[in-house]
């Protein structure tokens, strides 16, 4: 019994631990591309 208490709190701190970094790298790749376009768009000629 006490193994499988150990088992749950393990999968749910990993199952925590995915989502929060599941976020992070959307945030990244959008934050990321942002930043990119923006780059690009600056050196087109966006404003003058």
């Amino acid at each position: 019994m006490n193994i499988r208490k150990v088992w749950i709190f393990l999968d749910t701190i990993y199952l925590l631990i995915s989502i929060v970094g599941f976020l992070a790298i959307i945030a990244g790749f959008f934050f990321g591309g942002y930043v990119l376009l923006d780059f690009l768009f600056s050196r087109l000629g966006g404003d003058r």
